[in-house]
């Protein structure tokens, strides 16, 4: 092995900003976890869609929004308001709160109170709360010892509303013996601090919290005069508490007015959650995580994803992978930008001190090529001895820039394609790169650290598109010794293209997997550690794709196929969609979230996906997978097709209360086609009138299907249609029959509401319909003929065109549109129902243009038959509701063209694949258990308790 000379550290150029490595050249040992802060100072008013407002929304640490807690909702009455009328500060909003007790016969009171994010702050080791607090009203005197009072504290019950037996620690304004004082409890003491209360003070309180000891000290700041506790004051309720601060007043039942106070500059520190060192253990969620993109222009650390980004911790995602391209942090040879390259524009530096905060551990790749040292392209492979010395010197740069975040190093992405090793991809160039890319990984990471006891760094490679095969490049990678040289081996092995659509699901893990360990274990590395840093399945709308129902699916069946295959870490592909919602044809859409807006300004929107993973690793939290059970094969079961693993707790309680539970996780890899006859219902109304610009004028609404996606109005790749034309002078409801437009005879009154039902039979190339409206009721012939035979798309367009020598516009309404759908051989569910009700937005599947969701494949899509000249406008509304009231949709199609006529049209497609209902036979026998279990499940899993059950 070649020689790898050291080179002069010390003129090392590293960039980072808020890594404390970056504040000293030396360190003796590993630094200890990253403090974070939460901040709430209510800049953004009152709003409950931004993170600072009042009740304002989850994110930037906060767990939650703002909430009021009262003792009692009978009597209490709890306002607040953001205002900026009497500041605390120099200026600016602060959160006013009153509250009011109703009651002749009890004291109340009522309190505001925020979650913060354990995720960011660890509430588990000590931590500090300080907040600028002004009460606003004297204390009433109605008797020596009056209850009114104000508090600020922390509780073992979120729903805590005042002082009480859950107070863990508390401080109070209360009167005492005629005197009104500042008072905190020592256990169940309460505690005088000699600190008169003078209504209309701002008070800077500071209250280091130590759950571990139970205790806790603070300091109350007026003018020039401090407090300071005693330490180690006793928690009046001996429990830890929960991640929550409370701000409260008591209202004595005597006194007749409010009792009110006002709050700012809130503020909890403290150290993030540590991360793990090593490989993680294999308990659930332990080695779960996902890809994300720094070349796709989202700011993962801004503010207005941090709710996302949260919501990806919560979910049990523990590892983020992904890139810091040698070309992008190294532009000048030996300075190293991680704060501002010219690429990923928010910087590495702040992406890795995010996750970091939210106890997300990174695995950044080490790679691509750097034209500095001569390399073809970005993606050049390296060639020369110069440029493995400029990869190692980078190498180690990235190493002491991230070392406090306990980073996996993984060196390069997928070297066995040729767009990531340029001009070829090169297995013996590639392994001449590892050793220096181990060696200064290594030296970056031990620089200045030397504790005898420093654990090494943990590297894996080579990352491959695929997994091992003989012959293959991972294979020759193994022949060159990789295996004694990195940590664990890395791998990609989508199967979601394969030529074999049985092969298209998370459960094709098994056999490669399988075939990677027996290799790893022949060449005497039986347990050596296995790391998938990408694979997964994409919502695009190719014949590859899935729908974000069977998508939400894959990602838990991902997640369990990775404890069952014993993989070390479980990284699927990918946290972001690399495209924006708009683009959903290409193949880009594999995230767990959506992405919509300018670049390094994009948001971050969850699929169902999310959702469903944060509630398996809620179910599954602290378990860890023992064996697969056979179901057997007595029709319907399937052991080849249906799935039973068992998960065990040994410190969770079983149903008698022993330590020791068990969980099955049943699910089925069979599913069914619905492209058998479906039903379509709506309401529609056409809301202009269609002009009678000639006897036989161009201008109609129109509902119907089609053999494309992007049809505009009725034409020649029309399935089944139906809508309301002019034709020999008389405006009637027509459809098609064949290739011939027919008339129902049913005059068309704009302005009145049709309940509209069609029965489609793809395979047959057939439909029938009924119109029911006004006096009007039609049934229509069956077995109509097909305009274009074939069973045309899983989509239902509405449309209107707009006659060219009409100057108006073509507005109809839709509401209450449902899909029944039928085939293949199970009882089909409720298929999709769109009534608008979650308003203009795409971040929900009931609204518009809406999400993919609930058995929708897309959100709806707006189709022009002339971009030039169509214009088509949308609104959510409520007045003059199709129905008993409630929001609709309001589509407006205007046609600019005097020479032809335009039809515009919204269109939406729905997802055909059920999974088959199964029972389980009794889990009893088959494992001993105390009591009968025969869930049902489909492809989506079931998560069961197992009473009894003994541990293999």
């Amino acid at each position: 092995m070649k020689t790898i000379p050291l080179v002069d550290f010390s003129r090392l150029r590293v960039r980072v900003r808020h890594i404390a490595i970056a504040c000293s050249a030396i360190l003796p040992a590993l630094c200890s976890p990253a403090s974070a802060q939460i901040v709430a100072n209510f800049s953004d008013g009152n709003t409950s869609s931004l993170v600072d407002g009042y009740p304002g929304a989850v994110g930037t640490g906060w767990l939650s929004g703002w909430v009021s807690n009262k003792t009692s909702s009978a009597n209490v009455t709890l306002t607040n308001t953001a205002s900026s009328a009497t500041p605390l500060e120099a200026g600016g909003n602060y959160l006013s709160v009153q509250v009011s007790n109703a009651s002749t016969a009890s004291d109340y009171g009522g309190a505001v109170t925020r979650t913060f994010d354990s995720a960011v702050v660890d509430p588990t080791a000590p931590w500090t709360l300080s907040c600028n607090f002004r009460a606003d009203s004297t204390i009433p005197s109605v008797t020596a010892d009056a209850s009114s009072d104000y508090a600020i504290f922390g509780s073992t019950s979120t729903a805590a509303a005042q002082l009480d037996s859950n107070t863990t620690w508390g401080l109070t304004i209360r009167t005492a013996s005629g005197a009104t004082r500042w008072r905190y409890y020592s256990g169940s003491t309460l505690v005088d601090t000699g600190i008169t209360y003078a209504p209309g003070t701002v008070y800077r309180v500071s209250v280091d919290v130590d759950p571990q000891a139970k205790t806790y000290s603070f300091t109350i700041t007026y003018g020039a005069t401090v407090y300071t506790s005693p330490t180690g004051i006793p928690f009046r309720n001996a429990s830890a508490g929960v991640n929550r601060v409370f701000f409260s007043a008591k209202d004595d039942k005597d006194h007749t007015g409010s009792m009110d106070f006002s709050l700012d500059s809130v503020q909890i520190d403290g150290p993030a959650p540590a991360l793990a060192e090593g490989f993680p253990e294999p308990v659930v969620p332990n080695i779960n995580g996902a890809a994300l993109h720094t070349n796709t222009y989202i700011d993962f650390a801004s503010p207005a994803n941090d709710p996302a980004m949260t919501q990806y911790a919560n979910a049990g995602y523990r590892f983020a992978r992904f890139g810091v391209p040698w070309f992008d942090v190294e532009r000048t040879a030996g300075d190293y930008n991680l704060t501002a390259p010219q690429s990923y524009i928010p910087g590495y530096a702040q992406l890795v001190e995010m996750l970091g905060n939210k106890g997300i551990r990174p695995i950044i790749f080490v790679g691509l090529g750097n034209t500095v040292y001569g390399t073809d392209t970005t993606n050049g492979g390296i060639q020369t001895d110069a440029q493995r010395q400029g990869f190692h010197d980078y190498c180690r740069a990235i190493a002491y820039a991230f070392r406090d975040y306990d980073p996996i190093f993984e060196i390069w992405n997928e070297p066995n394609l040729s767009g990531f090793w340029v001009p070829a991809s090169n297995v013996d160039e590639y392994m001449a790169l590892v050793p220096y890319a181990v060696s200064g990984l290594r030296e970056g990471w031990h620089l200045g650290r030397e504790s005898q006891n420093l654990p090494t760094p943990l590297v894996i490679a080579p990352g491959v598109a695929n997994s091992w095969a003989r012959g293959n490049f991972i294979d020759k990678c193994f022949d060159r010794g990789l295996l004694d040289m990195v940590d664990g081996v890395s791998v990609h092995p989508y199967s979601n293209y394969s030529t074999d659509p049985a092969k298209r699901i998370p459960e094709a893990l098994a056999s490669p997997m399988s075939l990677l360990k027996t290799e790893l274990a022949a060449r005497g590395k039986p347990n050596f550690p296995i790391v998938l840093t990408e694979w997964g399945f994409s919502t695009d709308r190719n014949d590859y794709g899935v729908s974000t129902d069977t998508h939400a699916k894959f990602a838990v069946r991902q997640i369990l196929m990775g404890y069952y295959t014993g993989l070390t870490i479980n990284c699927v592909y990918s946290l972001d969609d690399a495209r924006n919602v708009d683009d959903n044809t290409s193949d880009k859409h594999y995230g767990l979230f959506t992405t919509s807006g300018a670049n390094f300004a994009k948001t971050l929107v969850a699929k169902p996906a999310v959702a469903k993973v944060a509630a398996l690793n809620s179910a599954l939290d602290g378990y860890r997978y023992v064996q697969k059970v056979a179901l057997g094969n007595t029709a319907p079961l399937n052991n080849a097709k249906d799935w039973c693993l068992v998960f065990w707790n040994p410190t969770a309680l079983d149903a008698d209360g022993t330590p020791g539970n068990a969980k099955a996780v049943l699910w089925t890899t069979q599913t069914t086609d619905l492209t058998g006859p479906y039903q379509i219902a709506c309401d529609f109304r056409g809301d202009s009138v269609i002009p009678a610009v000639s006897a036989d004028t161009n201008s109609n609404y129109c509902i119907f299907g089609s053999l494309v996606e992007n049809a505009s109005g009725l034409d020649a790749n029309t399935t089944w249609g139906l809508g309301a034309t002019y034709s020999g002078g008389a405006l009637q409801w027509r459809y098609y029959n064949g290739a011939t437009l027919t008339t129902t005879g049913v005059t068309f009154v704009p302005g009145t509401i049709y309940h509209v039902v069609v029965n489609v039979d793809p395979a047959a190339s057939t439909y029938s319909f009924t119109i029911t409206g006004g006096s009007a009721s039609y049934t229509s012939p069956t077995g109509i003929p097909f305009r274009a035979a074939g069973p045309g798309q899983n989509r239902v367009f509405f449309s209107a065109r707009d006659d060219k020598d009409h100057p108006g516009a073509m507005t109809f309404s839709v509401d209450n549109l449902a899909l029944q759908l039928s085939g293949g051989s199970t009882t089909p569910p409720a298929g999709p129902l769109a009534g608008f009700s979650d308003g203009a937005t795409n971040a929900a599947t009931d609204g518009f243009p809406g999400m993919a969701g609930s058995r929708w494949l897309t959100g709806w899509a707006q189709n022009s038959g002339s971009a030039a000249n169509i214009q088509l406008t949308t609104a959510i509304t409520t007045t003059n509701a199709l129905n008993s009231g409630g929001s609709y949709l309001q589509v407006n199609v205007s046609n600019s063209s005097t020479a032809s006529d335009y039809a515009g049209a919204i269109a939406r497609s729905f997802d055909t694949i059920l999974g088959v209902q199964k029972t389980s036979p009794d889990l009893k026998p088959l494992l001993g258990l105390d009591t009968s279990v025969t869930p049902p499940f489909t492809d989506d899993p079931v998560v069961v308790d197992l009473d009894g059950y003994t541990a293999p």
